[in-house]
């Protein structure tokens, strides 16, 4: 048992090049217990075996869906996309064949199929590889459909060109998405794909991706992408990413930052020496983490199901501001937000941030505050809850269900997110399933054991959890009696 913490770091770096984040020993002993009972496995050494050794293949793909969740949209980061179309406006290969598009870690497909329509917008043929490793987020994007939240940036005229609305969903339409294919694609695993029409891709994105990489993986793969893009090619990274690394240099399209090699630098890079398989047999280092911290399991402070500083004073100060919050004392969202930008790895904040914002129809505001708790934390049940219920908001019901499916991945007792879910499936049409989950819930609420749900962000403005928890037990056997 004394390794466990370690031998989950090094199966996440082996399997999806990232490093666990700093001080989420207490969510992780917690997430590993839910597992372990899920599993049937009797011991959490037993259960790290069967991931490791491949044995649950499923297992392994749930937790890599869950450190690999994504927060994107259409038309997203408009510097960089006036870049795009400078490029593809000037692409001198137009009459010989389509322009080379790979984009890594392509989340749902909203930035792939933003490509397609900026590649109809010009006029010009493109082969767009979108990849992810995430299979929850390949099903939404091979399906390309979407709700008004996630296209809210999308021009009328190109929404009207490109879309089909039905109700609330929007359907991306044939002569957009056959020019999109989607493939699980594992950045830390050779080959790269290359594309169909060239031998090398004339741009590549990775927006966003490689930020949580230790540098030398990052290397790896900036070496890699060497490999496969064409001579003069370009490379986006997110807008706060850089390569450090020969044989890239910083160039501008427009006013956008990107990545280029040189032809003459493309010309060493093939002809020389660099060993692919020397760099993939390379020993990982797992002693230590993007900051240089120990990743000793001992090696952490803060409340029981949070990351935040261990202090005592900054526990009764975020305490003071909740509970400022939840009675809507003037300026308590001034004092909370200047408590997030003092404390930005405080999950709590950050949650409780999201909901103030969330409860202001902030939404987009909202889901940032959740993607950064996420980013902390990726084992904390709540952040995923609070997620799902914005989604569930804005009417974005596909992510909202897998936000709950995650929470309920991560605390398998937690009947809200049972709950939440349940009234989804039952809202979508899908009858037995919500008779289940409602029946689930009504088991996790009246069971012997009640789970222990510690969202403090989520019952900060409660009187009695306990009266919404007996509140979720009527309403269960309600829709039980209602749906037989």
């Amino acid at each position: 048992m004394a390794d466990w913490y370690r031998r989950l770091s090094l199966l996440i770096a082996d399997r999806a090049g990232l490093q666990l984040p700093k001080g989420v020993r207490p969510s992780v002993e917690r997430f590993l217990i839910t597992r372990c009972h899920v599993t049937d496995k009797d011991s959490v050494s037993s259960y790290l075996d069967a991931l490791e050794k491949d044995d649950d293949p499923l297992e392994r793909q749930r937790l890599l869906n869950l450190v690999t969740n994504g927060l994107t949209h259409f038309f997203r980061e408009p510097l960089q996309l006036a870049g795009v179309r400078q490029l593809m406006a000037a692409f001198p290969h137009r009459d010989k064949r389509p322009m080379a598009i790979w984009c890594c870690g392509c989340s749902t497909g909203d930035e792939a199929y933003t490509l397609a329509m900026l590649a109809a917008e010009a006029n010009l043929a493109v082969e767009v590889l979108a990849t992810d490793l995430n299979t929850e987020s390949l099903e939404i994007a091979t399906q390309g459909q979407y709700n008004a939240w996630s296209v809210r940036n999308v021009p009328a005229e190109e929404l009207e060109r490109h879309f089909h609305q039905t109700g609330d969903v929007y359907s991306v339409l044939p002569h957009i998405r056959q020019q999109v294919t989607f493939r699980r694609q594992n950045l830390m695993i050779t080959p790269y794909p290359r594309p169909v029409a060239a031998s090398s891709w004339d741009l590549i994105l990775c927006r966003n991706v490689l930020l949580y990489f230790s540098p030398r993986d990052q290397r790896r793969i900036h070496l890699r992408f060497a490999q496969v893009i064409d001579p003069g090619g370009h490379l986006f990274l997110g807008v706060s990413e850089s390569v450090r690394d020969d044989p890239f240099s910083l160039t501008t399209v427009g006013q956008a930052f990107c990545f280029r090699i040189a032809p003459s630098r493309r010309a060493d890079m093939v002809t020389s020496s660099w060993d692919e398989t020397s760099l993939d047999s390379a020993s990982l280092d797992t002693t230590t983490s993007l900051d240089g911290a120990s990743l000793d399991p001992t090696d952490y402070d803060g409340r029981p199901g949070s990351t935040t500083l261990g202090a005592e004073c900054t526990n009764r100060a975020l305490d003071r501001i909740l509970k400022a919050v939840s009675r809507s004392d003037k300026d308590s969202e001034l004092l909370l937000q200047r408590y997030v930008n003092e404390y930005p790895q405080d999950v709590t904040a950050l949650v409780t941030m999201g909901n103030v914002l969330l409860a202001e129809q902030r939404y987009a505001e909202a889901l940032e505050r959740y993607a950064e708790a996420e980013e902390v934390d990726w084992f904390d049940p709540e952040i995923h809850f609070a997620a799902g219920m914005a989604y569930r908001q804005i009417g974005d019901i596909d992510r909202a269900m897998r936000a709950f499916r995650r929470t309920l991945f991560l605390d398998g007792r937690n009947w809200l997110a049972s709950f939440q879910l349940a009234s989804l499936l039952r809202q979508t049409g899908k009858i037995a399933d919500s008779r289940r989950e409602f029946q689930s819930t009504l088991d996790r609420v009246t069971g012997r054991r009640v789970a222990p749900i510690e969202f403090k962000a989520y019952f900060a403005g409660m009187d009695d959890a306990a009266a919404y928890r007996q509140s979720v037990e009527m309403a269960c056997n309600r829709e039980l009696e209602r749906l037989r």
